[in-house]
């Protein structure tokens, strides 16, 4: 499953004023009730906190949505999202990710057993469209806020990051065999939008095959016709390859 929440609001997705986060996860719980899904993909949306820090709201109201989270007998794919668009930019500066870090490590060791029980991995987030690292006009020093989103989270926590450029910055952190991955783009075949691209003798590959095994991974198939892919049929048989070579723990 996939659901957001907007901090501050409530909403469920940024910019629509008639949803509701927590209407969202029941929708979602009652779509899937057959699969019996234990893990949410969740994007919590700092988008109106990109030139301020987090307030007691917004630390009220994300106790509460992992309260329920927890009461649901589930757990989280977390990710921190400011971007809703790649069509826009509302990347906060760099002082205020680094700012809302520092609160959300306070938040971490405030509710330890909390997070414990509802953060299966933290994906970094908080730079580009959908928290993906892509798409944005922002300029940052990405290995100071990569090390401070890990050292936000507890010891023991698992991270996600969408492409090797991200997660190879992470090697020299005493954390980084928690460091896997999240490859957003399965297709069943090479694709430069996979998290180690489309060059199976590349150093990255390499690297990214040879640690997938060791590292808690996800994967997550495009949204049709979301893509300029002009075929975005995936091949069943030649996906399921993918996955298992992937060696993926959850499929969104």
């Amino acid at each position: 499953m996939e659901t957001y929440y907007t901090l501050g609001s409530g909403r469920a997705w940024p910019t629509d004023e008639g949803s509701d986060g927590y209407k969202m996860l029941e929708d979602e719980l009652e779509t899937y009730k057959d699969d019996k899904a234990v893990e949410i993909q969740v994007y919590i949306y700092l988008t109106e906190y990109v030139d301020k820090p987090l307030d007691d709201l917004a630390f009220n109201q994300m106790k509460c949505y992992f309260e329920h989270i927890r009461s649901l007998k589930m757990s989280m794919l977390l990710r921190f999202a400011c971007d809703h668009t790649q069509g826009g930019n509302h990347s906060p500066k760099q002082d205020i990710i680094l700012e809302h870090l520092r609160q959300i490590k306070q938040f971490n060791m405030r509710n330890l057993q909390l997070i414990k029980d509802t953060v299966t991995a933290y994906q970094f987030g908080m730079i580009g469209a959908w928290g993906e690292w892509g798409a944005t006009l922002g300029k940052y020093n990405e290995k100071k806020l990569l090390n401070a989103m890990i050292d936000a989270f507890p010891d023991g926590t698992y991270f996600q990051g969408r492409d090797m450029r991200v997660v190879n910055q992470t090697d020299k952190n005493p954390k980084s065999e928690y460091v896997g991955y999240h490859n957003d783009f399965l297709v069943g075949r090479p694709h430069s939008w996979n998290t180690a691209a489309d060059k199976y003798s590349s150093k990255d590959y390499k690297k990214f095959f040879a640690n997938a095994p060791y590292r808690l991974n996800d994967g997550e198939m495009p949204w049709g016709g979301y893509t300029d892919e002009p075929n975005e049929m995936v091949v069943g048989i030649e996906f399921l390859k993918q996955m298992l070579e992937h060696c993926m723990g959850t499929l969104i």
